[in-house]
């Protein structure tokens, strides 16, 4: 949200159509559509001839304007305090808890093929089993 112009200290802000001065404490008007009326994009206007060249512009289906009158000074220097001190919590790192590291186990080393290395050494393969010469008889 924008403070006020610093030309001059009565003025609150300005009409989002025309650019005309809105003053503390004014008649000004809104729009009736809620993403008309967000914080960080106010849309206040000086008429509602210019609330209806906005209309245009946004393509409501359903909009109309909604009277409404400019804080005064002190409660828009309030406002703004509680904006600001609300960014900078927003803004404030959480505060670090401290974090234990835990480590895993290692591995068993492993051999080159990928295997565990075993304590003993591999045994030879076994040669095949002879075959009998009654197995292939019994067949045909």
């Amino acid at each position: 949200m924008s403070p006020p112009p610093a030309d001059s200290d009565d003025v609150w802000l300005h009409c989002s159509a025309c650019r005309r001065d809105l003053r503390f404490g004014q008649i000004h008007w809104v729009c009736s559509v809620s993403t008309c009326n967000r914080n960080r994009m106010r849309l206040v206007f000086c008429s509602v001839a210019c609330w209806d060249s906005h209309v245009a512009d946004a393509r409501h289906r359903d909009a109309w304007a909604v009277e409404a009158q400019a804080p005064s000074r002190d409660a828009w220097r309030a406002e703004q305090a509680t904006e600001a001190s609300a960014a900078r919590r927003r803004r404030a790192p959480p505060a670090a808890a401290p974090r234990a590291v835990i480590t895993a186990p290692s591995p068993p080393p492993s051999s080159p093929a990928g295997r565990p290395a075993a304590s003993s050494p591999p045994r030879p393969p076994r040669p095949p089993a002879p075959r009998s010469p009654t197995a292939s008889t019994a067949r045909s």
